[in-house]
């Protein structure tokens, strides 16, 4: 099977190019330097622009994302044949409308803003982690009134020591938790 194309809406043109579409120029992407001779746009021929065999498909996938391969997508919301070109017409690449372009601005936009937001958060759930990690390590060492002495001179460790130590552990689990779950919104938000 043939490698799918994975697009935008900037690639039709390349499609085109590419033999999606028939007889197309390649223009160069900037002018030539003063050091170059001028390039000449590259012509592709009828032959050349038709794909060697069986049919090419057009495959909108649920996430909007859209995919050209030799077999329709699977899972895809719709899948089209891509119209053969007629060897002997101009063909050029299908006009994308005004409310595409927009739609798809649009999607793109607020899947940043998810992305913005999510990434936000999960860096906050990091800082807070690291934060409750080093209170864990430097509340390991007994505050005044955490020890008790006893009847051989030495002392132990009370209750009050132990609540604290209790308490730091659970900080420090419920932030692990907060940053694997911000993590996961992160992964599910790209």
């Amino acid at each position: 099977m043939k490698q799918p194309i994975r697009h935008s809406l900037g690639c039709l043109a390349l499609c085109a190019a590419a033999g999606a579409y028939g007889q197309a120029a390649l223009q160069p992407s900037s002018p030539p330097s003063p050091q170059s001779p001028p390039t000449q746009p590259i012509q592709i021929s009828p032959a050349q622009a038709q794909p060697q065999q069986g049919e090419v498909y057009r495959s909108t996938l649920p996430n909007g994302e859209v995919i050209y391969s030799d077999k329709p997508a699977p899972g895809a919301k719709s899948s089209k044949p891509v119209p053969r070109a007629n060897p002997g017409a101009n063909n050029v690449a299908p006009a994308v409308t005004r409310e595409e372009i927009e739609a798809t601005n649009r999607r793109l936009a607020g899947k940043s803003k998810k992305l913005d937001a999510a990434g936000d958060r999960r860096l906050k759930a990091w800082n807070r982690l690291q934060a409750a990690k080093d209170a864990k390590a430097k509340g390991e060492e007994p505050l005044p009134g955490e020890r008790t002495g006893n009847a051989g001179g030495n002392s132990r460790l009370n209750s009050a020591y132990w609540a604290r130590q209790k308490k730091l552990d659970r900080d420090l689990a419920a932030a692990q938790r907060e940053y694997d779950r911000a993590s996961e919104a992160y992964r599910q938000a790209m």
